[in-house]
């Protein structure tokens, strides 16, 4: 059973992933559809991907894996620090790739922070 610690810490962290995604905009970081509590669970609801970067890598080649790093992710954070906000857990498995496999999103912003203004 999970102490009233641990559900404070993970409350914490759904609740900041929530106000962060409610604030940004681009099409290439996960649109939040729904925020959704029932009892223990929090559950957040965004549109469909087929796999995140490192499950499709076996199907990519050298060059989408550059693509999808170069392109996107370095867009992504140029505009999240111009929001200053800083992801703080860019990896492989929080880049989802669309449907499509023409669009890379990303995700999991729980523990995304906001800078201070100076």
């Amino acid at each position: 059973m999970e102490s009233l610690s641990d559900k404070l810490k993970k409350l914490s962290v759904y609740l900041n992933e929530v106000t962060i995604l409610k604030e940004l905009s681009h099409p290439n970081i996960v649109e939040l559809q729904k925020a959704l509590s029932c009892r223990e669970d929090l559950d957040l609801v965004s549109e469909p991907h087929s796999s995140d970067l490192v499950s499709a890598l076996p199907r990519l080649t050298s060059s989408d894996v550059i693509r999808y790093f170069t392109q996107t992710v370095s867009a992504l954070i140029t505009y999240l620090h111009q929001r200053r906000i800083v992801h703080d857990d860019v990896k492989p498995q929080n880049v989802l790739i669309h449907q499509s496999g023409e669009m890379a999103r990303l995700c999991d912003f729980g523990f995304a922070r906001r800078l201070p203004e100076n």
